[in-house]
């Protein structure tokens, strides 16, 4: 019977306080669009950190499957018994895990499809003004800058492409740019959480002949404190959603209008929106609920005695 009662009291408590709750939200609307607002750029600038971390991560990752690849360029209209000279040393380097050969007429026609609809310009050219190349993957690619020293003197050869000093200056500005978007996002977070436990302040001020009457007839600070709570969390949801609307949509436009470009440029795709959406979700959700709750304690727990 008495776990009955208490079980009643507490559903009787959890239904005030969210009553409670939504009621002061918008009765308090106007001073709430401030944390809305705040958390809302908040998010929306983490999604841009997310999504661009996201891209250059996308980048390094197919820069980085290239740079077990050594491209090995030999010149044009070659010997043919250079080329074959040349494929059989490969074959019997132990340092070379795979070596694959590209004639004139296969890089020709690998070029032909990355044109497109533009193929048609190479119309009138003869089929071996590209050079063959040898594509190289390395068994430890630690020992690539020897190799590439190596065999540029070799008969024959023109050029060695090698990307590995181009990925390590990649992936050195995205840590540095990481390091930058962590202490830029740090401080909006703490810029929503001062908004916010400022609002909820406001809100306790209008409030404090309600809470003094509260605390006259003995409410506890838990059954006190939760409306405000509950409000923090509102305006964390809300502020979440149309960060997410904006960035999703926002990405979707860019992905589309973008992608070919960008894989024109780099050889890589940008992150597909829709493979992304559930993460954004879960973050957006989280962060926004969290700056919510924890400014309202903040707040609470300074502006109300124990």
């Amino acid at each position: 019977m008495k776990k009955t009662v208490n079980m009643m009291r507490a559903i009787r408590k959890l239904i005030y306080i969210i009553k409670a709750g939504f009621k002061g939200a918008w009765q308090h609307r106007g001073m709430g669009i401030a944390s809305i607002g705040s958390i809302t750029a908040v998010l929306i600038i983490l999604g841009f950190f997310l999504i661009s971390a996201l891209g250059i991560n996308n980048v390094l990752g197919d820069t980085q499957y290239k740079v077990d690849d050594i491209e090995i360029f030999m010149q044009i209209h070659c010997p043919e018994n250079y080329i074959a000279n040349l494929q059989q040393i490969l074959q019997q380097d132990r340092r070379v895990k795979e070596v694959y050969f590209k004639s004139s007429k296969e890089a020709m026609e690998a070029m032909r499809q990355d044109l497109g609809d533009k193929a048609s310009l190479l119309d009138n050219l003869g089929e071996d003004i590209l050079p063959a190349s040898f594509n190289v993957k390395l068994k430890n690619i630690d020992e690539a800058h020897t190799f590439v020293s190596e065999y540029s003197k070799k008969q024959g050869v023109d050029t060695i492409g090698y990307y590995k000093d181009l990925v390590d200056k990649i992936a050195r500005l995205a840590g540095y740019g990481k390091i930058a978007a962590l202490v830029v996002l740090l401080g909006l977070i703490l810029l929503a959480f001062f908004v916010i436990s400022n609002t909820i302040k406001l809100t306790v001020i209008a409030r404090r002949k309600e809470i003094g009457v509260m605390r006259h007839v003995g409410a506890k600070n838990g059954f006190i404190t939760g409306p405000f709570i509950l409000e923090g969390i509102i305006f964390g949801i809300i502020g979440a959603a149309l960060a997410l609307a904006i960035v999703y949509f926002g990405y979707r436009h860019v992905f589309q209008q973008g992608n070919d470009l960008m894989y024109q440029f780099f050889y890589s795709n940008l992150v597909k929106p829709d493979a992304i959406l559930l993460d954004l979700v879960i973050i957006f959700a989280s962060l926004g609920i969290g700056i919510g709750i924890v400014g309202s304690v903040f707040s609470m727990k300074r502006y109300l005695q124990a």
